[in-house]
């Protein structure tokens, strides 16, 4: 099961070239294998450190898209993030006004 929500906010030709700027950082990045799974987002949350952008977890890669567009404050790293932190359980503050809309359940036997 997945879920997915929208993002609301003003975009602008600078949000879109920051969005691809910041996809082609990250583009080669794979998602980790067991031993980085919790590693990343630990070393992030209680750590404050930065881990490599070689691999990403999915709410990673939204923090740092996130931050850069200017949406999500750089005061903790992107591997800080954990997938609750963007559910409706707590959604993360967003910056200029921006919001994330409800939940939506995908489930893998609908797709």
């Amino acid at each position: 099961m997945f879920a997915i929500k929208h993002l609301h906010t003003d975009r602008n030709e600078k949000m879109f070239a920051d969005f691809n700027k910041a996809i082609k950082e990250v583009h080669y990045a794979k998602l980790p294998d067991t031993a980085h799974e919790m590693k990343n987002p630990v070393e992030g949350r209680f750590f404050n450190k930065q881990t490599p952008l070689d691999t990403m977890f999915c709410s990673e890669l939204v923090a740092y898209t996130y931050m850069n567009l200017g949406l999500l404050t750089k005061t903790h790293p992107s591997n800080s993030y954990f997938p609750i932190d963007f559910s409706d359980k707590l959604s993360v503050s967003l910056l200029k006004r921006a919001w994330l809309g409800n939940e939506m359940i995908l489930k893998m036997e609908n797709l």
